[in-house]
């Protein structure tokens, strides 16, 4: 690069005899930036170690916290896995419940049609028997003995009986 000075010769003679000269204008503007950079770090810098030191004592006490709940802590944790234990073992009875009833009820349902069955025989059978006892003594005709009604119950009972017995027989 070329350089030209067109500053007359005196002054050139004079800025020549002065270089080391100090001139605090020139030097004030970039210290005030370094003091400020250096200010704004050790203020950045103390922020931060407060910080770190805040955190550090609330780790502390959360720490001290834990520690005084770890016995909750693990019987909740027993809990749960107990909880879990028994949900699986009330899954696996709910599961052999499902199959277990239906015989019974398949029973209960068979049992209760023999009787039906039995009493849809009886009931017209002793109706026939009752009503022809009843007409025979309209008739004049009374037995032997009388026929009253506690003589024909056996006669009402039998036909349940025989019912009972046909329709066991039909769903053996």
């Amino acid at each position: 690069m070329i350089r030209i000075n067109l500053l007359p010769r005196e002054e050139k003679a004079q800025r020549r005899q002065s270089p080391g000269s100090f001139k605090a204008g020139e030097w004030l503007t970039p210290v005030l930036i370094i003091v400020g950079a250096l200010v704004w770090i050790m203020g950045t810098a103390l922020s931060q170690n407060s910080s770190v030191t805040s955190l550090e004592r609330s780790i502390a006490e959360i720490d001290a916290q834990s520690r005084a709940l770890a016995p909750q802590i693990e019987r909740v944790n027993r809990l749960a896995q107990e909880r879990a234990e028994l949900d699986l073992r009330l899954g696996i009875i709910s599961k052999l419940e499902k199959g277990r009833t239906s015989g019974v009820r398949m029973m209960d349902e068979l049992e209760s049609r023999i009787h039906l069955e039995a009493l849809a025989l009886a009931f017209p059978v002793a109706l026939l028997v009752v009503f022809t006892a009843g007409l025979l003594d309209l008739a004049g005709f009374h037995g032997e003995d009388n026929w009253d009604l506690p003589r024909l119950f056996p006669l009402v009972l039998l036909p349940y009986w025989f019912g009972l017995f046909r329709a066991r027989k039909k769903y053996m």
